[in-house]
């Protein structure tokens, strides 16, 4: 893995300010797992660098903010994946506490994680606990953030492989009681294709879910979506069949990768997280 923190590793040099996708749910307080929410590009949070100190002012569309210094860097672990991008030592963890909330956000910039070369990405995870006991409050933010192409192709298809590269959390429920999943092991698997003459998006991805209370696995099955390109821009949006929405774009030169975030929401699974993807020769 390259050295140096996410935005020197995707060529920051002087202050740079970056625009996130993101996904967020709640739980603990009087939610269980809800008030999910997934936002576009120029919609959601920003990440401001500034090279001189190497820290990050994180702010959501909400005006929260948090700044992190490497001085707030915890070296104990980012993620609860058994490896890859999602792994325990794949990233950079940082921890700060102000006005009563408890902030951790884990980084995982540009860099070689057990055969995924990414480049122009950059995936980050941003929890916010507030109260106590019982009526702990946690919000989860899955961001995703780097070097969004500058000039897209406008003909041609591609497919860009999701495997390895989906990081989510989910809760399925059960009548009145649930079950909490982790999807961070790798096991999940998908594709997105292009049509860059059309702007058309088509998605599809198997989430396999793990139980550490129950130490077992669990196949969710196939999620299908649709979308399309923003005009004039690397973004796109779109929806799933089953319920939820998606928003990504693509990064580097030529539209060599892509990432999204997403949230779906059934009658029986809402899962919220964070994919990316590379093309396909």
């Amino acid at each position: 893995m390259a050295s140096g923190s996410a935005a020197v590793r995707l060529g920051a040099t002087a202050n740079t300010s970056y625009s996130a996708a993101t996904a967020q749910f709640v739980s603990g307080g009087t939610t269980i797992y809800g008030e999910q929410k997934a936002e576009r590009f120029g919609a959601g949070t920003t990440i401001d660098y500034n090279a001189a100190s190497d820290s990050y002012t994180f702010k959501r569309s909400d005006g929260l903010s948090i700044t992190m210094a490497p001085s707030n860097i915890n070296t104990t672990g980012t993620f609860d994946g058994s490896g890859g991008i999602f792994g325990k030592t794949a990233g950079t963890a940082y921890e700060k506490e102000e006005a009563g909330r408890k902030h951790t956000i884990s980084i995982v910039g540009p860099g070689t994680y057990q055969g995924i070369k990414m480049s122009y990405m950059t995936i980050s995870i941003w929890n916010v606990l507030s109260g106590s006991g019982i009526s702990t409050r946690n919000e989860l933010q899955w961001q995703l953030w780097g070097n969004r192409t500058q000039t897209m192709p406008t003909t041609g298809t591609a497919t860009y492989k999701l495997d390895g590269g989906i990081g989510a959390n989910g809760f399925e429920a059960s009548g009145f009681a649930g079950t909490a999943y982790d999807f961070l092991k790798g096991e999940s698997t998908g594709n997105l294709s292009v049509n860059f003459g059309s702007g058309n998006i088509n998605l599809l991805m198997n989430l396999i879910g793990y139980d550490y209370v129950g130490n077992k696995t669990k196949d969710f099955g196939n999620f299908n979506g649709s979308g399309s390109i923003t005009s004039g821009s690397p973004n796109y949006s779109g929806t799933f069949t089953q319920g939820g929405d998606f928003h990504g774009a693509f990064f580097g030169p030529a539209a060599e990768e892509t990432g999204f975030t997403f949230f779906i929401n059934t009658s029986t699974i809402d899962i919220t997280g964070v994919a990316i993807g590379f093309k396909q020769p």
